[in-house]
């Protein structure tokens, strides 16, 4: 029985999965069959992607080798951004239907979620745009950040990577991540957003105006109110997890996805924390006006009619 660990990507849930695999002592899953998770961290295109059930190849797959899976019929979690990879950065590699139409459509949402890659490493090649039955899916998590906080680790994470040719190298303080953002507001996908997308919101063209990173912080909002619908009409039950409560209580909160996911935690890891500390959301990459304007955006995005409940309530404490 498949579980949807839903994340934008740079929310934890790496951290989650880590935690899970930890505590039971059970491979869990992935949908990125080329990045298997081992003993030294993430291995890239190492190792050959072993399907979690061997009728059904093309996905999901596991993501610890040297674990067990679960027993048959017991919960597996599996790692999916639901194409929330794809930003624009003005490459062919994402183009506006990649950026845009899984996070405005519930059913590419929903196809993105169950689309996964398979990688064979004598072949040496990555099989890709693969999917499978989302019907398999029986649960699912809601894995949630501060926005911010996902702002400034994606963008981290850029600048650690290697650049690819022509693209800028911008430095890691306030002003590199604000000329960042400017660069990617500026890309013609995002233009296209605030053209296509935004008017549809009373107010949010020109609240876009002040807001830094306007159209991350538009597919962030966006990605979690498909995944809530999804959930509404498939009817199937939900957890929510923010990654602040890790470091808040790990213990409780760990104690909270083991019970969701029925799951037995292992005797010799009870008090043993799988979770790093990133240190405190001070918003070091943001001015005061920068943040007020951010949560500006988001809430009006999200609203406040009957319909956006559920997403005020999973957003609030980041309003």
């Amino acid at each position: 029985k498949l579980v949807w660990l839903m994340a934008y990507p740079f929310s934890g849930s790496s951290v989650t999965i880590k935690a899970i695999q930890g505590h039971t002592g059970e491979s869990q899953a992935t949908n990125y069959g080329e990045a298997i998770d081992t003993k030294a961290g993430v291995k890239t295109f190492v190792f050959d992607s072993i399907p979690v059930d061997e009728s059904m190849p093309s996905g999901p797959y596991k993501y610890r080798l040297d674990l067990p899976f679960p027993k048959g019929g017991e919960y597996v979690v599996v790692k999916t951004h639901c194409g929330g990879h794809c930003i624009d950065k003005g490459v062919r590699g994402c183009l506006f239907n990649d950026y845009v139409r899984p996070l405005t459509n519930y059913h590419h949402f929903m196809h993105a979620c169950a689309t996964s890659t398979q990688y064979n490493h004598k072949k040496g090649r990555i099989r890709i745009a693969q999917s499978y039955n989302p019907m398999r899916v029986k649960k699912s998590i809601f894995n949630v950040r501060d926005p911010l906080d996902i702002i400034t680790a994606r963008f981290l994470s850029e600048m650690e990577g290697p650049r690819g040719k022509g693209q800028k190298t911008y430095k890691t303080n306030r002003k590199g991540l604000r000329e960042w953002c400017k660069d990617y507001d500026g890309q013609v996908g995002s233009k296209t957003l605030v053209k296509q997308m935004y008017p549809k919101t009373k107010g949010l063209v020109h609240a876009a105006a002040d807001t830094t990173c306007h159209a991350e912080l538009f597919r962030i909002i966006q990605f979690y109110s498909q995944g809530i619908l999804m959930s509404k009409i498939f009817k199937y039950e939900t957890f929510t997890l923010h990654f602040e409560d890790y470091d808040k209580d790990y213990g409780e909160t760990k104690d909270e996805i083991m019970r969701f996911l029925e799951k037995r935690e292992k005797e010799n890891t009870k008090g043993e924390t799988f979770f790093k500390k990133y240190g405190d959301s001070d918003y070091e990459y943001f001015t005061g006006a920068q943040v007020k304007a951010a949560k500006r955006f988001m809430s009006l995005l999200i609203g406040k009619d009957r319909e956006s409940k559920d997403m005020r309530k999973l957003f609030q404490r980041y309003l």
